[in-house]
């Protein structure tokens, strides 16, 4: 009989433990409790990065349609034709290969006008080395400024 008095008070206070366990539950409040749910959205932090997070979409809003516009300006009339079967990916990468073939153009352009330009500057050279001047006089005289 001794040994069912033992279990008896064992399994009494595993018993209290678990009650004890499931008040301190019930009575601490925790994320997962509803109440704290409400509290933490009208926590200043969490609205700050709501609005932030607003911000941000109306950017990104803003950004693909100014892309969207980009792509439609630069692609040719020649393109835009053909291409009501295509992807926005498409005419996007059409619309890149456009503008820069028109950059490699207008660099090839520039490049043509700096060997002129050089060529210009030094015969004005040659030009003010013969006659024993300076060369903004050579410059003056042909009307060249120092700015072109």
């Amino acid at each position: 009989m001794a040994t069912k008095e033992a279990a008896q008070p064992a399994s009494n206070s595993a018993d209290a433990k678990e009650q004890n366990i499931t008040s301190s539950a019930s009575s601490d409040p925790s994320p997962t409790h509803p109440d704290s749910e409400a509290n933490l959205t009208s926590t200043p932090r969490l609205q700050a990065l709501e609005a932030k997070t607003t911000a941000l979409r109306t950017t990104l809003a803003s950004l693909e349609s100014q892309r969207s516009a980009l792509v439609a300006q630069a692609t040719s009339p020649s393109n835009s034709a053909s291409s009501h079967h295509t992807s926005e990916e498409d005419e996007t990468r059409s619309a890149l290969a456009t503008a820069s073939a028109a950059i490699k153009h207008h660099i090839a352009l520039l490049q043509k006008y700096n060997e002129i330009k050089d060529i210009g500057q030094g015969l004005m050279g040659f030009i003010a080395d013969e006659r024993g001047v300076r060369i903004a006089d050579v410059m003056e005289e042909f009307g060249v400024d120092g700015k072109d």
